[in-house]
């Protein structure tokens, strides 16, 4: 007997009018859109979508590939998907069309997707000691930290984060301390008002890990 095939990525894929975020993988491009036409294949993996940005995003994001991240209205769920992005038409200026793409991830119910990339980390906190931490985990609105000793945070401090990325890129943001888990000293942080040009590389550390991720998995499927 034939198992019956799981369709539910089918039922539950970004719609028409979607806000999508939009990454050049080379430049420093970091720009939003909308959703024209979502065709997935059968398996669910592979992707031709269309957007509409302004004629100056789409003039730069032309033969590029690009990162893009968007939300299904079913499940609430954040798509990352990954492709060349390419003005199909001349006669539609911001128009694009992003081919070739797969999926790298799929997080239900997040703001922002999250990849283990772990980098050190330097805490300037507010009225208190620097504290010095690594990341666990990383996305571009806050990170989950290990620390030395918990007792040197409390949930409420506000901070600069130094965060030093996998390529020595220096990241500084304001952040908060939202949560803290003595036991196993760690700390979620929020991250506030960071400059774009920070948010640039972090986008491309946390993008960058999702693509190598889902290239690995599915080169360990295929193997």
């Amino acid at each position: 007997m034939t198992a019956p095939q799981d369709t539910s990525h089918e039922q539950d894929v970004p719609l028409a009018g979607s806000t999508v975020s939009l990454l050049s993988l080379s430049r420093d491009v970091v720009a939003l859109a909308e959703l024209e036409s979502w065709e997935a294949s059968p398996s669910g993996l592979v992707v031709t979508s269309q957007v509409t940005t302004t004629p100056e995003v789409a003039s730069m994001l032309d033969g590029q590939r690009t990162w893009a991240s968007t939300y299904t209205p079913r499940t609430n769920t954040l798509v990352v998907f990954e492709g060349v992005a390419s003005q199909a038409r001349r006669d539609r200026p911001g128009h694009l069309v992003i081919s070739g793409v797969s999926v790298i991830a799929r997080e239900h119910r997040r703001a922002e997707p999250r990849a283990h990339v772990p980098c050190n980390v330097l805490l300037h906190v507010e009225e208190a000691d620097d504290v010095t931490g690594r990341t666990l985990d990383l996305s571009r609105s806050g990170c989950r930290i290990e620390v030395e000793r918990s007792d040197d945070l409390l949930v409420g401090d506000v901070a600069t984060a130094e965060l030093t990325l996998d390529d020595d890129t220096v990241v500084r943001t304001p952040c908060r301390v939202v949560r803290l888990d003595e036991g196993s000293r760690q700390a979620v942080l929020q991250f506030q008002g960071m400059e774009d040009k920070d948010m640039v590389a972090l986008s491309r550390s946390v993008f960058g890990r999702l693509s190598a991720d889902s290239a690995g998995s599915v080169g360990a499927g295929a193997g």
